[in-house]
């Protein structure tokens, strides 16, 4: 029938899923997040949350994000971070949206000039770098799931 694109059969899908792994890739689902994050390459500020204080501003340091979702985002950090609950001020001019997040996970990564980002044990295996002729810096990605808006009311001066 036109339009409809055939599904192979069980015997054929299990062929491909043994080719497929006789080279050396994976067939399993590597994507775990629920919604698709946007590059998000813009410097937001982030600061640590203990318990149900909120931080003051002198306690946000900048960081350069790396994508976002409506779930969460993620920052490059060149420290692992001590924290595991935060505040991020997302400035989307003419307004600053705070939200809170916990952190899920850190990867160490290798940061390139031209953006791209890939995790440390890819570059310790590979003589050359990613994009070309550049060396990379060594970074932490840090993955965050937001929990809630909180009103911007609280940080002003």
């Amino acid at each position: 029938m036109f339009g409809v694109e055939p599904t192979p059969d069980a015997g054929a899908r299990q062929a491909a899923f043994q080719a497929v792994g006789a080279f050396g890739a994976t067939t399993e689902r590597v994507e775990r997040r629920k919604e698709y994050r946007s590059p998000f390459r813009s410097y937001q500020w982030v600061a640590p949350r203990v318990g149900d204080r909120l931080p003051n501003p002198a306690q946000f340091e900048q960081y350069q994000c790396y994508d976002i979702s409506g779930n969460g985002f993620s920052f490059l950090a060149p420290n692992r971070p001590g924290f595991r609950s935060l505040v991020v001020a997302l400035v989307v001019l003419p307004e600053i949206i705070y939200m809170s997040a916990d952190v899920v996970h850190c990867t160490e990564v290798i940061a390139y000039p031209s953006g791209c980002v890939e995790p440390a044990a890819n570059r310790r295996a590979r003589l050359a770098p990613l994009d070309g002729a550049h060396d990379g810096v060594p970074m932490y990605l840090v993955g965050c799931r937001f929990i809630q808006r909180l009103d911007g009311d609280l940080f002003a001066p």
